[in-house]
């Protein structure tokens, strides 16, 4: 009995041995292999690293980046999931903004390697080109209403407050202009019972309070890399609504943008935009606001960082504080693939290697490098609860040391939990754009 157990335990020694054995020799090949189809595999891997971050910048790049994009919207932009992604759909968001009164622009980028498509969304001429329909842009005064989307104009004290756009009288253009380019915007529609008549009205604010907006401004908006500018129609109709200007766009590479994407690529697209905000539209910079969503945000700190003594004003939302720490939260292998490729983003052209400095999107470093300065700014981080994209604490972190350098707002939404947080529309939130839009009030 006593060799039978001996046996039976050298026997398994031995199997376990032979086992090892054979695991490190099938470890010892395959590190053999790689090493041998090394470049090979890293350029593969890279041009996928650099489709996940840059997404619809260089979606016509092939079928491959159109698949892999196309699943990322499926799991992380849930509003878009079904969105077929051709020039033709793409047109469509921006027929809508033209229709509104958008001015379609196209500009060279100021490194020379790039063409950017961009647009103006100017208050008055929205108001123009409502008036044009047939309808006009005004502010109501309404009694506290009793029924949702039923609102009573009135003339007393305590007066809740409108701003509304509707008609004095329909007709075939305004119904059209009504249901089809207005409904776009997340406004809230509604009926205003005026005392001889009832007319239909897109609400676009409400306030318990006569608001008094504040002076010129505009919102320079550095979307999400898997959007193109024209479908942030929450965005555009939230932002019109505080009679405020925007100017939108395209980074190289995405759309009718021309060029190659690049960390270095996209921060020069932001400050072309810039520069072109001062010098065509007469803006001051302490009058724009630079604002952007999740890797947007990180584009939009870079303007921030570099202008912030001239009083730029900065709104990151659902943002990391710094690209690397991003991957780290990845699930392996993910997290140890995308560090071994993450230089893939950075820009080889010498004329945009030599006009900016590239940190893989590191914002919290380059928030640390300001101080307080003569021209005060704002700052506004708006985060989502339970983000699974974004590693914990980002936002407090970054609004932390924004609070150093002058007054900073945090603002949390709560995910509705019927899609991936990370990409909710934010300031379809009423609870957030109530707080949120009181900063601008």
């Amino acid at each position: 009995m006593l060799k039978k157990i001996i046996f039976n335990s050298t026997f398994s020694m031995r199997s376990v041995e032979n086992f090892v054995s054979l695991f490190y020799v099938s470890i010892q090949r395959s590190v053999q292999c790689l090493r041998r189809f090394s470049p090979l595999f890293r350029r593969f891997l890279s041009y996928i690293f650099r489709v996940c971050a840059f997404q619809l910048g260089l979606y016509e790049t092939g079928l491959l980046a159109r698949v892999i994009v196309r699943m990322i919207k499926r799991h992380f932009d849930i509003p878009y999931k079904d969105l077929v992604l051709t020039s033709e759909g793409l047109d469509d968001f921006i027929f809508i903004l033209e229709d509104l009164g958008g001015e379609r622009c196209m500009k060279p980028s100021i490194d020379g390697e790039a063409v950017i498509d961009y647009m103006i969304l100017n208050v008055e001429n929205v108001k123009r080109r409502i008036e044009q329909k047939g309808g006009r842009w005004t502010e109501i005064a309404v009694r506290a209403p009793e029924r949702p989307s039923v609102y009573e104009a009135a003339n007393s004290k305590n007066s809740h407050y409108l701003q509304a756009i509707f008609a004095e009288e329909d007709s075939p253009e305004w119904t059209a202009f009504f249901e089809q380019t207005l409904n776009r915007f997340g406004w809230e529609k509604a009926t205003i019972c005026f005392s001889d008549s009832k007319r239909p009205a897109w609400v676009t604010l409400q306030t318990p309070f006569k608001p008094t907006f504040s002076a010129k401004g505009c919102f320079l908006r550095c979307h999400s890399p898997g959007r193109s500018y024209g479908m942030d129609q929450i965005y555009i109709g939230r932002h019109l609504s505080l009679q405020k200007d925007l100017c939108l766009f395209n980074y190289r590479g995405t759309h009718c943008s021309q060029g190659v994407p690049s960390e270095g690529g996209y921060y020069l697209d932001a400050e072309t935009l810039f520069h072109e905000l001062i010098a065509t539209h007469s803006y001051q910079p302490e009058q724009i606001w630079v604002s952007g969503f999740s890797l947007g945000g990180a584009v939009a700190a870079y303007l921030k960082a570099k202008y912030h003594d001239r009083g730029i004003n900065y709104v990151g939302e659902n943002t990391f504080d710094s690209f690397e720490k991003l991957i780290d939260h990845l699930i392996w292998p993910a997290n140890s693939l995308g560090k071994w490729v993450i230089c893939s983003i950075l820009s080889t052209t010498p004329s945009i290697r030599g006009r900016v400095k590239e940190d893989f999107f590191n914002t919290i470093s380059k928030f640390n490098s300001l101080k307080p300065t003569s021209k005060q700014s704002v700052s506004v981080i708006i985060d989502t609860k339970h983000d699974p994209i974004l590693p914990n604490g980002s936002a407090q972190m970054l609004h932390k040391t924004l609070q150093q350098i002058g007054p900073a707002y945090l603002i949390s939404h709560t995910s509705n939990g019927f899609s991936n947080p990370h990409g909710d529309d934010l300031y379809d939130d009423e609870q957030l754009w109530k707080k949120y839009s009181s900063i601008f009030l």
